[in-house]
């Protein structure tokens, strides 16, 4: 399903668990044996910001050595149906992009790249992983903060004037 060009920012990785090609991965932990890195599938649907870092340009069987980059251009791709300069987002899917923003409560989104070349065969991405920002957790708020301190009440006001006396009844 494609190809890639332009790899740039190229790490030496070990994965943890399978890794295909094409995925967009994220630091997952350190092998300590290898002196390395450790990376797994991203997924924006997973607890905690998981977000894509780097995209593995080869498949990485669990626990091998193998090199991902913080940006490439995908070539061959399905882009049909969207525009170029379209935005292309971490998946809820793990490893993958999609062009519609993650939605449901609690998900990463995250803008990995761009549309570049709209076509069902020949459609080019550019994703950049490393270099994008978590624009959003869909579908959630923030904490409530604790009630603030109740402060002393005021001094009284002033005694205000008398008024006029009423008209005198029948």
């Amino acid at each position: 399903m494609g190809y890639v060009t332009g790899q740039y920012a190229r790490k030496q990785v070990v994965a943890n668990g399978a890794i295909a090609q094409y995925d967009i991965v994220m630091l997952s932990g350190w092998n300590t044996a290898a002196g390395l890195l450790e990376v797994s599938p991203a997924d924006a649907d997973v607890a905690g910001l998981n977000c894509g870092q780097w995209v593995a340009t080869k498949a990485i069987a669990d626990g091998a050595t193998g090199y991902v980059f913080g940006e490439a251009k995908l070539e061959n791709q399905d882009t049909s149906g969207n525009a170029i300069g379209d935005a292309v987002y971490l998946s809820a899917t793990a490893g993958e992009w999609t062009t519609t923003a993650p939605s449901a409560g609690g998900n990463v989104v995250q803008e990995l790249g761009v549309i570049m070349t709209v076509s069902s065969t020949g459609g080019q991405v550019y994703l950049y992983p490393e270099y994008s920002k978590t624009v959003a957790i869909s579908g959630s708020t923030g904490p409530t903060g604790d009630t603030g301190v109740t402060g002393d009440t005021g001094p009284t006001g002033p005694t205000g004037d008398t008024g006029d006396s009423g008209p005198t009844g029948p």
